[in-house]
């Protein structure tokens, strides 16, 4: 996958940088905006953003708002939230099951509100289909530079 840069993890990312993935990063795409969009219905609240982080960069996988704006992506960073106007943040770590960190989803909203033990249970076994989606783009990306490099054309 391309690699966007970005000054500090969870820092804003251009419309441009984002659309300008390697269409490999397309590989689950779907599913990860289909899970950002169940997380955002679950809690009401105005976006849930699927930040990917590595030690060099952070990838926005995926946002789900009711406007798809600047603002909401900003605020996947804990410390722009509140200086976006978001009066809610709630960010739950994406891990591996050996407890390797990949990213976070993130839930902004311009209202005040607390999450029940329901939805925090809820949210926490969406967050693991949210990783094995995460893994499986990885693989994918793998074999597909691997069958590039051997010669082959993957489409």
């Amino acid at each position: 996958m391309a690699q966007a840069r970005a000054e500090t993890v969870g820092g804003l990312l251009d419309e441009d940088t984002v659309r300008s993935r390697d269409n490999s990063a397309s590989v689950g795409e779907a599913s990860l905006n289909s899970l950002a969009e169940i997380a955002r219905r679950l809690i009401g609240c105005h976006a849930a953003i699927i930040v990917l982080a590595d030690k060099r960069s952070v990838h926005f996988a995926s946002a789900a708002s009711e406007d798809l704006s600047q603002s909401a992506r900003g605020a996947a960073d804990p410390l722009k939230a509140q200086a976006l106007g978001f009066a809610f943040y709630a960010g739950i770590p994406l891990r591996t099951f050996d407890g390797h960190l990949l990213g976070t989803l993130a839930l902004v909203d311009r209202e005040p509100r607390s999450l029940s033990e329901e939805q925090l249970g809820t949210l926490k076994l969406l967050v693991g289909v949210v990783v094995e989606v995460v893994q499986f783009r990885r693989v994918a990306q793998h074999d597909r530079a691997a069958a590039t490099l051997g010669g082959l054309s993957i489409r």
